[in-house]
């Protein structure tokens, strides 16, 4: 039964069809999910155990990073080399969590580096090859120069019509409208805030490293020359749950690892994977990023008369775990 007649099934019995969401670069930060960290026995045990794998393969220990005594929230977390393992760590133990409480996803979507700990949820690869890439990718990636990103608050035209956008910097995403992410170089940067200060509304995200740019092409060769070298990440892998590409807007169920690196050069086009997927039933979009970036995205994407049931759950204000009991108890009320 192909997965679109296993979903029509789960409509007909009255069923919101489940989405797992996943972020990527930028929705992270020290301390992220620190409380279900310290109260969640079995997210604590996941997060220990993904540590140990991580500390297998660069000697580092990630945890040790995340939660550092002499860093807050509000500091700048921008070491891909901690950020990349880190966003991979808390997302694929938050989704095991609500797996392990019976919340099962039918999709899962990913946005940039999200797509690692996606691809170990839908089954295409395990956790331990797929975190194993993702430190690869992440010291690949030293070998670019530093850059900026930026979300700006305006339609997309406003990055087509300015040539002191499109000159200066590479569209990162659309994630819907008033509402998309320019890749700049470091070099480029008072010139670029210089123009949006004037009447435009845009934030600095917190990264360094220019993500969904060819200002990134020059790790490729190191990165695909690691997945070369592995007996398993260059073969086409076959997921058990469906997954929403952020690439083309396309569903698919087949992957290679190499999938991942498209994932972070390529523009991540949210709104239109969105516009092309929720016409096609009612969904319940549980966003299991460190920040509930993607469930506020999703507000803006989907009508209400599609009746999306929206769960955010990790936030930097804490009370994680009582959204985590309400996505829970909503999944088994709706579901």
């Amino acid at each position: 039964m192909s997965f679109m007649n296993q979903y029509a099934l789960s409509q007909d019995s009255n069923n919101l069809a489940t989405v797992f969401m996943f972020s990527g670069q930028g929705s992270h930060y020290y301390h992220m999910a620190s409380d279900l960290f310290e109260q969640h026995r079995f997210f604590r045990k996941t997060l220990f155990e993904l540590d140990e794998i991580a500390h297998s393969v660069n000697g580092k220990s990630v945890l040790r990073e995340i939660y550092s005594r002499e860093k807050t929230a509000k500091d700048w977390f921008d070491a891909t080399v901690y950020t990349h393992p880190a966003i991979v760590m808390v997302e694929y133990a938050l989704a095991k969590t609500l797996m392990q409480e019976g919340v099962i996803p039918d999709y899962v979507l990913s946005t940039s580096m999200g797509s690692f700990a996606a691809l170990a949820v839908s089954g295409a690869f395990s956790i331990e090859q797929a975190l194993t890439a993702s430190i690869k990718q992440a010291e690949a990636l030293e070998h670019s120069g530093l850059g900026v990103m930026m979300a700006i608050v305006e339609d997309i035209q406003l990055f087509h019509d300015t040539p002191e956008l499109h000159e200066n910097s590479f569209l990162g995403g659309v994630n819907f409208d008033n509402h998309f992410v320019v890749t700049s170089t470091s070099q480029n940067v008072d010139a670029l805030e210089a123009f949006l200060h004037k009447k435009y509304k845009y934030q600095l995200l917190n990264i360094t490293t220019p993500f969904h740019s060819p200002l990134i092409d020059p790790s490729e060769p190191l990165f695909k020359s690691y997945l070369q070298d592995t007996n398993w990440a260059m073969s086409k892998r076959q997921a058990d749950i469906p997954m929403i590409c952020c690439i083309d807007g396309d569903v698919k169920t087949e992957f290679d690892m190499a999938y991942t690196w498209d994932a972070v050069r390529q523009p991540i086009m949210f709104q239109k994977a969105i516009q092309n997927f929720n016409p096609q039933g009612h969904f319940r979009y549980v966003d299991v990023g460190p920040s509930g970036t993607l469930a506020a995205f999703i507000k803006y994407n989907v009508s209400r008369d599609s009746a999306p049931q929206i769960l955010p759950i990790l936030g930097p204000r804490g009370s994680n775990e009582k959204r985590l009991q309400a996505a829970i108890d909503g999944y088994f009320q709706r579901g």
